[in-house]
């Protein structure tokens, strides 16, 4: 069952010129949410860095990307079926 569904996105939003995308890949069978990030925006460079955004006891059922609280930026949301939960996540700009 893992890994589950593949997305590609941009954390801001309405900002893609020259960015690589960002794929968030849900772990389904292995109960994590993974988080690839661009190591740079070099044409020539396509390697990724993993980060675990969600390690659970519970199966994790497919994320949603979407701008849920109006600021431009992804937020994403995650089913854990097994603890009736739905968790969130949201980008903040650099200050």
């Amino acid at each position: 069952a893992s890994p589950g569904a593949a997305k590609a996105f941009y954390p801001e939003l309405g900002n893609r010129s020259g960015q690589k995308p960002w794929i968030l890949v849900s772990g389904d069978g292995s109960q994590r949410l993974h988080l690839l990030r661009p190591h740079s925006e070099d044409p020539a460079d396509w390697t990724y860095t993993e980060t675990i955004l969600l390690d659970s006891k519970s199966t994790i059922g497919e994320p949603l990307i979407s701008d849920f609280n109006g600021d431009g930026l992804a937020d994403i949301s995650v089913p854990l079926y097994n603890d009736n939960l739905l968790r969130f996540f949201s980008f903040a700009k650099k200050r």
